[in-house]
């Protein structure tokens, strides 16, 4: 096992999972999920309240029920949802068969729910509770084998086991059995399938084997890597869905075909791997073991590891989505379709493993609603269209256009060329972002699968979110990389997305000087471990110390997105700062970026959040408004056009996007614009370092910029 020490939640975890689902091309309608919560409840609510009063065995104290519904509400709920997705599992399969005895089609249905319950309650209390291996002993393999043996008197065999427990979850799982078996042998009986009623025995057996020694498996320490428990986890997971078949085919004359086995044990691998993927990061801090869990143990071993990051956690979510979309396929579920009608089952059976896929990572459109869209003028669109396709251009090729290759100093003090590009790929992401709030076609899997690519960046070997080069280890995270991100990923998943900020957050606000001074370097106080002390030594090779007000002003743009309201105490000191950095002619002075433009966007967009009535708004507008040149511009020639974006980007954050000088500058763009979509590269990144000046440019940014302020315009008046 893997140690993961990291604090992300469920709610994150789970929106990282559907973020990848996404990625990989699942999509399932809000129709679709509605019409499914609504015949779950239903079907839910009927097996609860309806069918298990009228079947539960004569031997049982129905207070049983109402005790345990008053003290354990987890288990209580998870019966009716076990039991409606029985039902719809049953009814699904049924068309695999010959014909069946319509009269029973109902009564089948039912026992499905049943078993589907049995399996739900036992994988609780084997999972959930203290030394639950114990409840292996209630359901011993003897006792199974009696359900399914006619000329057994099962009932008194469960009544005397029933009464001789003290413990209620051994009552509860008894009084479940002792319905199914009573149901299930009276339609074995009526309808005459005694072999499909063995051959389910012979399966539920090889069932509870593969549970029971997983389970053994699992508590020790040398069974825990043992490849025979990958393959009992995969049976457990595997076939309960192969005995639903076998409960749906038990109105048939006949076994279920081969082709009907397999494209259950494929709906069983869809079930495996959806629920490994939700659960990865809860067994990993319970210590339990998964095929996942597994697969993030090699994969840090083999970086010479011993800690899971939320990086790696992301790796393996990566994979496991692209595996889980793959199993959704039709033809996954079966090798021929001899007729049409085989063909519709198959679909029909994708499209419920697909709902339930959706089910269990609790689907939802997690993107915040986008503004109305404009009304863009056509030229302006015309001018949008062309840059947001030459930016999915530049991704569909990985943004190479836009690395930044770096030449930087290393412990050694040896010059290296490092390629920088996390950062400029989520400039360029919130652009296209632009354009898709502006009512632009922009692939949700092509954002999902940037979104990814930005987690998966994130630093593997310390705390405090994402770096400027995260090949680099001893290059810590900074606020400039980690104000971007929070940016991209809150308005692609909303807050729940963006929690992977939250720690990076806290840690540059708990750093925080008394007026309002962020640093540009997250470096962890309380960092004790090797990579920590390689970056306190390397940041005296590297620089960079200090505060800068671009810097500060990118983060805390992030977080006053992020939560205004539990952050809004450092946002006004924050403020404060800003204010006081600002020059006297009402410009910001960046340490990173070239000319006074940028600083000035980002630096205005904060306090228009946090301060709209100070006068350093006021000053900013009057140095945007009076640096313009003659032509509509802003900047130097070379420049004009990346600098033009970010003083009407400033204008747009400073309330005065109807201005007439933003529609001059909107001309400026237009008229710079090449033929390809792209403006030309500017330069953005200046600074000096020991070695020189390093300076940074690419049509990339240049273009989402220049997007950016396009997509400001307002709708023609």
């Amino acid at each position: 096992m893997i140690d993961y020490l990291g604090v992300i939640d469920n709610d994150h975890f789970h929106a990282v999972v559907r973020t990848a689902l996404r990625a990989h091309g699942f999509y399932v309608s809000t129709t679709v999920m509605e019409q499914l919560a609504a015949e779950h409840i239903e079907l839910g609510h009927y097996f609860v309240e309806d069918y298990l009063p009228r079947c539960v065995p004569a031997f049982v104290d129905t207070r049983l029920f109402a005790r345990l519904k008053s003290v354990d509400r987890d288990l209580w709920q998870r019966v009716p949802l076990a039991a409606a997705l029985g039902w719809r599992q049953t009814r699904v399969l049924q068309p695999f068969g010959a014909p069946r005895a319509a009269a029973h089609a109902g009564d089948v249905l039912a026992l499905g729910a049943s078993f589907n319950a049995i399996i739900s309650i036992f994988d609780y209390l084997a999972d959930e509770h203290t030394n639950g291996i114990r409840f292996f002993q209630v359901l011993e393999p003897k006792l199974v084998a009696g359900v399914f043996d006619c000329s057994c008197d099962i009932q008194a065999k469960l009544e005397s086991a029933y009464l001789q427990l003290d413990d209620p979850y051994g009552k509860l799982l008894l009084a479940f059995v002792g319905m199914f078996a009573a149901e299930g042998r009276r339609l074995c009986l009526e309808i005459g399938n005694h072999d499909g009623w063995k051959a389910l025995g012979a399966l539920v057996l090889q069932l509870l084997y593969a549970e029971s020694y997983s389970a053994i498996m699992m508590n020790d320490p040398a069974g825990a890597n043992s490849p025979e428990l990958s393959h009992l986890m995969e049976q457990k997971s595997v076939l309960p869905s192969v005995a639903m078949l076998h409960i749906a085919q038990l109105g048939a004359d006949v076994l279920p075909s081969d082709e009907a086995i397999q494209a259950a044990s494929a709906l069983g691998r869809v079930f495996w791997r959806v629920d490994d993927m939700v659960d990865l990061l809860i067994d990993c801090r319970r210590g339990v073991q998964s095929t996942l869990v597994a697969r993030l143990s090699e994969l840090v071993a083999s970086q010479g590891r011993v800690v899971a990051a939320e990086a790696d956690l992301y790796d393996i979510v990566d994979q496991a989505a692209h595996e889980t979309v793959s199993l959704l396929d039709p033809g996954v579920f079966a090798d021929a379709c001899p007729t049409a009608s085989d063909a519709n089952v198959l679909v029909s059976l994708a499209e419920f493993a697909r709902s339930y896929v959706g089910a269990w990572v609790n689907w939802r459109n997690d993107s915040p609603h986008p503004p109305r869209c404009r009304q863009l003028r056509v030229d302006v669109r015309l001018a949008m269209g062309a840059a947001l396709e030459a930016l999915l251009a530049e991704q569909r090729e990985g943004f190479s256009q836009a690395v930044h290759n770096l030449h930087l100093p290393r412990m050694n003090r040896q010059q290296e060329v490092q390629p920088a590009l996390l950062f400029f790929r989520a400039v360029a992401l919130d652009a296209m972002l632009d354009a898709r709030d502006a009512g632009f076609a922009v692939p949700e899997t092509m954002i999902s699968s940037e979104a990814l690519k930005v987690l998966q960046s994130k630093h593997r070997l310390l705390r405090g979110g994402w770096s400027y080069i995260p090949g680099v280890p001893e290059l810590p995270p900074d606020a400039d990389d980690n104000g971007q991100v929070i940016q991209v990923l809150l308005r692609i998943g909303g807050r729940g997305l963006a929690a992977a900020c939250e720690e990076p957050i806290r840690m540059s606000l708990d750093a925080m000087d008394p007026n309002g001074a962020v640093a540009t370097w997250t470096v962890d106080p309380r960092g004790d471990t090797q990579a920590d002390e390689a970056v306190r030594a390397y940041l005296s090779v590297m620089g960079g110390w200090g505060v800068h007000p671009e810097v500060v002003a990118n983060f805390a743009y992030g977080v006053s997105l992020y939560d205004p309201v539990r952050f809004a105490a450092p946002l006004r000191d924050i403020a404060s700062y800003l204010e006081k950095a600002q020059n006297a002619d009402g410009s910001w002075t960046s340490k990173w970026y070239d000319g006074p433009f940028y600083g000035t966007f980002r630096a205005a967009a904060v306090l228009m959040r946090v301060r709209p009535a100070s006068l350093s708004v006021e000053s900013a507008r009057d140095f945007v408004l009076t640096q313009r040149r003659h032509d509509g511009s802003w900047g130097e020639p070379l420049n004009s056009p990346l600098s033009t974006a970010f003083a009407l980007l400033a204008l747009k954050e400073l309330g005065l996007a109807r201005e007439p000088a933003y529609e001059h500058g909107v001309e400026h763009l237009k008229t710079k614009q090449c033929r390809s979509g792209h403006w030309p590269a500017c330069q953005w990144i200046h600074f000096p370092s020991l070695d020189g000046e390093i300076a940074y440019g690419s049509e990339t940014i240049t273009t989402a910029f220049c997007l950016k302020a396009l997509a400001a315009v307002h709708e023609l008046r």
